[in-house]
This record gives C-alpha cells, sequence and structure tokens, in this order.
C-alpha cells in the first residue's frame, strides 16, 4: 500500500469511528459519501438501533445513493464465507475474527430492511416534513397539512399577484394602486413583473420581520442603508431648481463672443439656465450627458486659460449637480423600491393566507417552521424531549450547502446530546458532519460557506473537544494533473476573495494513477468571416460569425471527432475508445451558448441527453399533445389537424408534401378527407373525449404512439409526455375531469422538468453547474469559463441590506 493510500485510508478509519463525534473536511472526490455510509455500517455493528440514526443529506439523489450503498454492502455481507466476511470487517476497523460480531453483520441487511419507517436517510426538507407532522399543532401549522411542488408554487404565486394587481385596478385609491402605477409609468410589462417577482423572492429569503413594516419605515430603512436618511427627496428637488441666477448671466456674458461657431454654445445653455424658473432638467442637460456621466470639457482650452474664475464657477456647479441628481436618483430607487416592496408584501400576504386556508406549504415553509420549532424551548421542551430519545447519532453531508435556518435545526438536535439528561448518554451519542467550503454552490438557495467553520468552532467548544476534526485530501475520482490545475487557480488568495477565509494550507493528492490533461482554449471571438445578409433569416437567430456561434460550432466538431467512426480517440490512460458517456459539458448558466451547443452536437448525430432542465411548454412534442387536445374541442380548427397530421402522434404521419397536397384548394373541412388509419384514429379520440378524462385521452394517445416519439423525437420527448400525462392525473385530483379546464390550468403556469442526468450515462450530458454536483465523468469541459454570471435579460435588481 503506497503512502498516500495509507494516509487516506487511516484517516478515513478516523471519520467513520462511531465512538468519537468528528467534522470532516473533505476535498472533492475523497469519499465522502463512502465515509458516511461506512460510519453508518460501524454503528450498526456495535449494537445502535436503525432507528436511532439520522443521515441528513442535500439532495434525493444523494440520499438514495448513500441508501443503495448500504444496502448493497450489507447485502453482500449475508452471502460471504467467513474469511471473506472478517476482511471486510477488517477494512473497516473491525475485528474480522469476532465470531459474535460475524454474526451480528450477517443479520444488519435483515434489521434495517425491518426497522419501522426505514432508515433515516433523508434530505432535510423530509425531515423537517415528518418532524412538523408530528408537531404540527405545536408548529402552528394545520394537521394534515400538504407540501406544495415547484408548479403549485407558481400556480399560487400567479394567482396572488393576479388577485392584487385586480384589487388595485378596482380600488384605484388604495396604496397598492398609486404603487402600481408608479411602477408602470416606469417599467414595461415583463419589467415590471420580474421586479415584483425579484421582491417577493427577496422579502422570503430576508429577514421575515420585514413584512411587518410599513412602507414607510421600509423606506427609512433602506435610506439608512443607503446612508442618504439625512436628506430628503423634497429638499434636493428644491435644491436643483436654485441657482445663483446672477452668477450665471455674469459668465454667459463673458463667454457670448468666444462660442459664436460652436454647436454646443456654453453662453446660450448657462442664460437659458438663469431665466428658467425651474432649471433642473437644464442643469442635467448641461452638466451630465443622456447617460448620466459628467460632461467633459464644456469650454474650449484657450476660454479656460483666459477665463478661470469661469471654469471654477462650471467645474463646481457640475460637481454639486451631480452630486444632487446622484442623490436624486437614489431616492428614486428608495421610492419605487418602496412601491415594489408594498406590492410584494401585499402578495406574499395572500400566498400565505391561501396556503394556511388549503394547509398547503412550501420547501421553505418547511426549514422556517421547523427552526421555530426547535428554538422555542419553553414551548416545545418535550418535542425536543421526544426527538432526543429517538435520535442518538446525526450524520450531516453536505454541510457545506447548510442555510443558517438549517443549521439552526441540527444545533438545537445536538444541543441535546450534551445539555440535560442527554448529557449522562455522551458516550453513546455522535454527531458527524462532512463538508468542503470550496464546494459551496448554493448561496441563492441561502447556502453560506462561512457558516460552516463558525458552526465547527461553535460544535467543537459546546463538546469540549469531544469532536475530533479530521481532514480528507485524497481523491480518488481525478487525476494529478486535473487536481493540481485546481490548486493552482484556487489558491488561498482566491479562496479569500470568495470569502472563504479559514481553509488550511492543503491541496489535492491523487490516488489514481491514470494520465490526466488539463486543456485551455483560447478565447473565442467574433468571426472575421462576413455574416451573409438574407432576408429568410430569421430576425431573432444569432448570426454565425458569433461568437457564441463559433464557439459551440468548436465544442461540438471537437466532441464529434472524437466519437468518429473514422478517426476515433482512445480514452487517455485506459485501454478503450471514448464512449458518449464519458463527456460531460458544463455551463454556468442554460444561456444562448447551452442551446446553440445542444443543437450541433445533434445536428452532427451524437448521442446526447438533451437538456437537464426542460420547460414542457417549450418541448414540441408536448406542444402537438396540446394542440391535439385542443382540436378534440374544436374539431373546426384546420390548422390545428394540419400540425397534428405532420407529428408522431398519428398511425400515418404526413410529410409536408403530402399535406400540402391534400389542403390545397379543398372544397370541404380538412377533418372530412382525413381517411384510412388516420381517420379512423382520430374519430376514435373524438368518442374517447366524449366520455373520458384528460389522463385518460392522454394515456390512450402515448401508448399508441409512444414508439413513434421515440424513434422521431428521442428520450427526452417521452420523458416530457409521460410528465405531461402525470400532471393530467394530478388536475384531476384537484380540480375534475373538464379537459378545456385541463388545457387552461396547464397553458397558465410553466412547468420545468427536472431530468435525472446520471442515468443517462451512454450519452453526451449538458448541464449547469449546480445540476451536475455529485456526478463525474472521464472528460469534463467547462464551456463558458471565461464568461462573467450575468442574466440574460435587463431586469431591476433588488438591494438587500443585513439583518438588524
Amino acid at each position: 500500500m503506497s503512502h498516500i493510500e495509507f494516509a487516506a485510508t487511516d484517516n478515513q478509519l478516523k471519520a467513520s469511528n462511531p465512538k468519537h463525534s468528528v467534522w470532516v473536511s473533505a476535498n472533492a472526490g475523497s469519499g465522502k459519501t463512502h465515509v458516511l455510509v461506512e460510519r453508518v455500517m460501524r454503528l450498526l455493528l456495535s449494537g445502535v438501533e436503525p432507528a436511532s440514526i439520522l443521515c441528513i443529506t442535500y439532495t434525493k439523489a444523494a440520499a438514495a445513493e448513500m441508501w443503495s450503498r448500504l444496502f448493497e454492502r450489507l447485502g453482500a455481507w449475508t452471502n460471504l464465507d467467513d474469511p471473506a466476511l472478517a476482511l471486510s470487517l477488517q477494512s473497516l476497523g473491525e475485528d474480522g475474527n469476532d465470531g459474535a460480531l460475524r454474526v451480528r453483520a450477517r443479520q444488519l441487511f435483515t434489521r434495517a430492511l425491518e426497522t419501522p419507517g426505514g432508515l433515516k436517510i433523508q434530505t432535510i426538507h423530509a425531515f423537517c416534513e415528518k418532524l412538523l407532522h408530528l408537531f404540527p399543532v405545536e408548529a402552528g401549522l394545520a394537521p394534515g397539512f400538504s407540501v406544495m411542488d415547484e408548479r403549485r408554487e407558481l400556480e399560487l404565486q400567479t394567482q396572488a399577484i393576479a388577485f392584487v394587481l385586480n384589487r388595485a385596478e378596482r380600488e384605484q385609491n388604495s396604496p397598492e394602486a398609486k404603487a402600481s402605477a408608479a411602477l408602470t409609468e416606469r417599467l414595461n410589462q415583463e419589467n415590471f413583473h420580474s421586479l415584483v417577482l425579484d421582491f417577493v423572492d427577496a422579502i422570503r429569503k430576508a429577514n421575515p420581520d420585514l413584512l411587518n413594516l410599513s412602507q414607510e419605515n421600509y423606506e427609512l430603512v433602506l435610506s439608512a442603508g443607503l446612508g442618504v436618511s439625512h436628506v430628503r427627496m423634497a429638499d434636493v428637488e428644491a435644491e436643483l431648481n436654485t441657482v445663483d441666477k446672477a452668477a450665471y448671466l455674469h459668465h454667459a456674458k463673458l463667454l457670448e463672443p468666444t462660442g459664436k461657431h460652436d454647436r454646443f454654445i456654453p453662453s446660450e445653455k448657462m442664460a437659458e439656465i438663469a431665466h428658467s424658473d425651474e432649471p433642473a432638467s437644464l442643469l442635467q442637460n448641461f452638466y451630465l450627458t443622456e447617460k448620466g456621466v459628467e460632461r467633459g470639457a464644456l469650454i474650449s482650452v484657450k476660454t479656460a486659460s483666459a477665463m478661470p474664475a469661469t471654469l471654477d464657477f462650471i467645474n463646481a456647479e457640475k460637481a454639486r449637480v451631480f452630486d444632487l441628481i446622484k442623490l436624486r436618483n437614489t431616492w428614486e430607487i428608495i421610492t419605487q423600491s418602496g412601491n415594489a416592496f408594498l406590492l410584494a408584501k401585499e402578495i406574499l400576504h395572500h400566498i400565505s393566507a391561501e396556503k394556511q386556508r388549503r394547509g398547503l406549504y412550501d420547501f421553505a415553509d418547511l426549514i422556517t417552521k421547523a427552526a421555530s420549532l426547535l428554538s422555542n424551548v419553553s414551548a416545545t421542551q418535550w418535542v425536543l424531549k421526544k426527538l432526543d430519545e429517538g435520535i442518538n447519532h446525526i450524520l450531516l453531508d453536505e454541510a457545506q450547502d447548510t442555510s443558517p435556518d438549517q443549521w439552526r435545526i441540527v444545533r438545537r438536535l445536538a444541543d441535546e446530546f450534551f445539555a440535560g439528561a442527554g448529557a449522562g448518554q455522551k458516550q453513546n451519542r455522535s454527531v458527524f458532519v462532512v463538508g468542503d467550503q470550496k464546494q459551496s454552490i448554493f448561496s441563492f438557495q441561502g447556502a453560506d460557506a462561512k457558516g460552516f467553520a463558525q458552526t465547527r468552532d461553535q460544535l467543537l467548544q459546546q463538546t469540549q473537544g469531544q469532536m475530533q476534526t479530521v481532514e480528507l485530501t485524497t481523491s480518488y475520482r481525478s487525476t494529478t494533473t486535473v487536481l493540481a490545475a485546481v490548486d493552482k487557480r484556487f489558491n488561498q488568495a482566491a479562496l479569500r476573495d470568495l470569502g472563504i477565509v479559514d481553509v488550511a494550507e492543503r491541496g489535492h493528492t491523487a490516488q489514481r494513477k491514470q494520465q490526466g490533461v488539463v486543456e485551455l482554449w483560447p478565447p473565442q471571438g467574433e468571426d472575421d468571416a462576413p455574416e451573409p445578409d438574407s432576408w429568410e433569416r430569421p430576425v431573432d437567430r444569432p448570426p454565425t460569425t458569433s461568437a457564441n456561434h463559433v464557439l459551440a460550432e468548436k465544442i461540438s466538431t471537437t466532441v464529434a471527432s472524437w466519437l468518429s467512426q473514422t478517426k476515433p480517440r482512445q480514452l487517455r490512460g485506459q485501454d478503450r475508445l471514448v464512449e458518449p458517456g464519458d463527456i460531460l459539458i458544463l455551463f454556468q448558466t442554460r444561456s444562448p451558448l447551452y442551446r446553440m451547443v445542444l443543437a450541433q452536437l445533434r445536428q452532427k448525430g451524437v448521442p446526447v441527453a438533451g437538456a437537464d432542465r426542460l420547460k414542457l411548454l417549450n418541448s414540441l412534442i408536448v406542444q402537438d399533445l396540446l394542440v391535439l387536445l385542443g382540436w378534440l374541442l374544436l374539431p373546426q380548427d384546420d390548422h390545428a389537424l394540419a400540425v397534428i397530421l405532420k407529428s408522431p402522434l398519428l398511425p400515418e404521419p404526413l410529410s409536408e408534401e403530402q399535406l400540402f397536397t391534400l389542403c390545397h384548394n379543398r372544397s370541404a373541412p380538412l377533418y372530412t378527407l382525413i381517411t384510412g388509419a388516420n381517420g379512423a384514429y382520430l374519430k376514435s379520440l373524438q368518442n374517447k373525449a366524449l366520455k373520458d378524462s384528460p389522463f385518460q385521452i392522454l394515456a390512450d394517445i402515448l401508448t399508441h404512439s409512444r414508439l413513434q416519439i421515440a424513434m422521431r423525437l428521442g428520450a427526452e420527448a417521452l420523458e416530457a409526455s409521460s410528465a405531461l400525462v402525470d400532471l393530467a392525473l394530478d388536475y384531476e385530483v384537484e380540480h375534475g375531469l373538464s379537459l378545456f379546464g385541463f388545457l387552461s390550468w396547464f397553458s397558465a403556469t410553466e412547468t420545468t422538468l427536472k431530468r435525472d442526468m446520471d442515468k443517462a450515462k451512454g450519452d453526451v450530458r449538458l448541464m449547469t453547474v449546480h445540476g451536475a454536483k455529485g456526478l463525474e465523468a472521464k472528460i469534463v469541459i467547462l464551456a463558458d469559463a471565461t464568461s462573467v454570471k450575468q442574466p440574460f435579460r435587463s431586469k431591476p435588481s433588488v438591494i438587500t441590506l443585513p439583518k438588524g
């Protein structure tokens, strides 16, 4: 065993030792899940009841992976003979020669399966949901509440926005009506909704006490935070409209002979300012550009040299006006933010009331309510006691992505281990935390990388040295070359720039001996070749000379060459060729470049798994299905029927030429001209529409067309169509059996399908960095590594202030 292998194994054994509480800082690929699973196995081997172990991880996929690994290992023990089982136990750091231990090891698989409710390997949200279902009254929730999915959240949010805006339109003198009118004067419809939604989202994530503020008090808080509370908007306007008229006329008179031949004549502008009763706009136009930037020299160098007093006056006035306009713009932001805050506040109040009325809560509510429940010690001490009696070992995975509220939950659970009656059992109880600050990428969901080190220090102090710290630095996933590049990029200075200041001076080491390579491409600029000017080219299609298009072409061509039949590429360090499943292409966001690369790969015949997030309303097969359902309601719609005739939903789809021949110069409705298999099938669907539910109709359509959909549009289309069927069933449970109602309901709110790309191992995968967390690939392409992450549409931003 090499030195690297021995060091890594020794640290892993320390981390998995169930006799101690352990805080593990682990680099990527260093076996975090492996250690966590082995710790659970060693806890079970030591006689711990499966029901007393709580494993909390960040995603359902991670929980499923942990569950799968654990049961695979435990299941394997049932079939091993004594020598093999002894070796397996020794690899865990246990006494493989202990016969009783071997007997217990063979029983663990059955014990785990027979545990009531199963082993507690779950996400933090699942744990909170179960906790709140056990103690709904104490948490202030309706017993039997339900958790909303993303679509239902969006649906409720859309309804709340419509309710508040419709009320504002009816009550013209209400504060909401005035706020809405003030915003719509300055924003188009898209930016108006974006701003309000941004405020709704920001208030949800900020201090909940914000909802108790009035609009006036919110503006006061904002003005204090921006450092302008010492002055009011009216004072700024008054000062902007106050000028020394005599001084302006004096300097205008002096400048009059110097600017007769200039297009921009300072003397005339200054005289106009002096004679105006409200010169604010004239001052702004004189001293500032249209973009709000201070103008350069307003008089020539020769004139400035001859009239230094005039130059000093102009410069002083320019600085004064510029400062005043900045103040005015700041107060404009504060005022309009107050308007948006008021609307967002009313929307959130309506959402809250509707959730309470319907007994519905979202994932953020689960965390907030559970944290409040466990923090209110005086009211819920017995809740903590009951939980304390049932949980003796807590294991927290991906701790760097834990939000402050989630940390509150974990700390309150751990508090009972080291306080009161629980302190007497501390030898039989443990806390295990594993994470890596450098992998904290979910700040938009509340994750706080700095909180990782702070919580560690608090637990170390709380346990009075009982908790051990372990570092796992050896990577079992990557190679030395790749890791060296990562360490070079993410040095201590870079980590401090990211706000990660408590990371030891440690790099990566690699256990694998395979060759690795890091290839850097030069930044891609615009193509110099002229773009053909064709009137047929769609106006919204990026030119083929754009940097994104050229880069997408380069990436797709490179990938296609690796997989070509003529000159296939061998996988570096391995005795086999590159396969599509070896390639993972990462993006910061699902940008135009993301869509271009996807399209180019498909065009070149590269097996590609498709998008990891799929908006159902944008899916071609979903659009075809919606058109078909719409036609069943209105058979006279010839255009809808023409669309259907070309889709893979019919037994015999028509080509463009066949459809033209059928439709051109027709003398009767299109439906009457459809014969054969297509005609019979459409007739049967019309009969079903008279008596069957939307779910039954869609299920029947997909039963007949699934093979054609797969052949023509691929697995992605099958997943999208199946998701539509599931939503039809959800609609029937909630709203009834109306086909028209289902079409209206589905079209009103966008639904995003999250696809499991870990199952698409045989295809090239395109994902965002966030979506790819935890996945592996032999070849990883960072497609947009040089770009700064920016929103792809211009929309106002929300200023967030620190709590308190």
